[in-house]
């Protein structure tokens, strides 16, 4: 299925730019359209929220709404967007009404500030942990992006040097605010980031081993934690046979407790690749796995059989083993059992054997 296309996201920046195009053949209609928080209107409210003061503040406007827009609508869906946009907007203009109430003449509030800074906010939220290039070598995560806009939006509204620019700053915090909320109170499934990684892996899997194991390295880079990435180098590893760094890539996740070790376990035997992990750790995930993964419990255990007599675990492997093949494989167990008291009559695993009555 390819990208959702934000319908609603297109319809606003049109209709931003139609009513500017309005404008120009009736400059009349401006005030009109204008919210004048000295002589409020539920209409002017709404129609404020598409006229602009001028072409700059339109064009700027439109630029932050094509550029975390369709994310916004993309994650939340068009209707929820919708309510996001205009809550926003609806909201920076209470918040400029409260801040501007006393004034004299109080100035007439136009523009789609507010309800872009909703977008910003609820952005902010669900796409925070994204890094966006600062410069060429530095990547900064979009929240400290959006911090640094909060934080000089906030010294807009307290700090008046010179005169008076004419920006809504309590609009903008109040839109922000809003977006915050409801990016809370909505909540999506899946952020738009995670659907742009799995199409970005997906079209991985058409490229050559090599060129898929350069993309998932930087990929990882980014996001050391990012298992999708990880899994994507393993496999790459193991595509163009360097069976020596994909079995230690996977003696290593397991050392550093990445999740899920049961496919990690099974990886490794699939390649072959278990005698890299040492016998007592191979019988601790099997004691751990043995509930939810019998059989691949049961493969760990028969690993450290297969590794000789003399092995120091052996004892404790038979024994597990034969506490799983007990109810299910009797007879094997019962072999398993014959082979512990005979070999190792004194470890602590044969007294246990027959404090549990499994001595002949």
């Amino acid at each position: 299925m390819g990208p959702r296309v934000p319908i609603v996201n297109l319809v606003l920046i049109g209709a931003n730019i139609a009513t500017a195009f309005g404008l120009l053949l009736r400059p009349e209609a401006f005030e009109a359209l204008a919210f004048s928080p000295a002589n409020p209107h539920v209409a002017t409210a709404f129609t404020c929220l598409f006229v602009h003061a001028n072409t700059l503040h339109l064009l700027g406007n439109m630029f932050f709404l094509a550029a975390v827009g369709p994310a916004v609508e993309s994650a939340a869906g068009s209707v929820r967007f919708s309510v996001v946009y205009f809550l926003g907007g609806l909201v920076g203009v209470a918040a400029h009404t409260l801040a501007h109430r006393d004034d004299s003449a109080p100035a007439l509030l136009v523009g789609a500030s507010g309800a872009i800074a909703a977008c910003v906010g609820y952005y902010a939220v669900r796409f925070g942990g994204l890094h966006v290039p600062l410069t060429p070598r530095h990547r900064v995560s979009v929240f400290w992006v959006v911090a640094v806009w909060v934080v000089l939006q906030a010294a807009g509204a307290f700090v008046h040097i010179g005169a008076d620019s004419g920006t809504s700053y309590w609009s903008h915090l109040g839109g922000f605010a809003s977006g915050v909320l409801l990016s809370l109170v909505f909540g999506v499934p899946r952020t738009v980031a995670e659907e742009a990684k799995l199409a970005v892996l997906s079209r991985m899997h058409e490229r050559s081993p090599g060129a898929v194991l350069a993309s998932a390295n930087v990929m990882l880079r980014n996001n050391p934690s990012d298992d999708e990435a990880w899994w994507l180098r393993v496999e790459s590893l193991r595509n163009i046979g360097d069976w020596t760094s994909c079995g230690e890539e996977l003696v290593g996740a397991l050392s550093k407790g990445r999740s899920d070790p049961a496919r990690i376990l099974a990886k490794l035997i699939e390649i072959k690749a278990l005698d890299r992990l040492d016998t007592f750790k191979r019988t601790i995930f099997a004691e751990r796995l043995k509930n939810e993964h019998p059989d691949l419990a049961r493969a760990l255990l028969m690993s450290v059989l297969m590794e000789g007599a003399d092995d120091a675990q052996r004892p404790d492997a038979l024994l597990a083993l034969a506490s799983l093949d007990w109810e299910v494989r009797p007879e094997q167990a019962k072999v398993l059992v014959d082979e512990l008291l005979s070999r190792y009559p004194l470890h602590p695993a044969a007294n246990l054997a027959k404090v549990r009555g499994w001595a002949s």
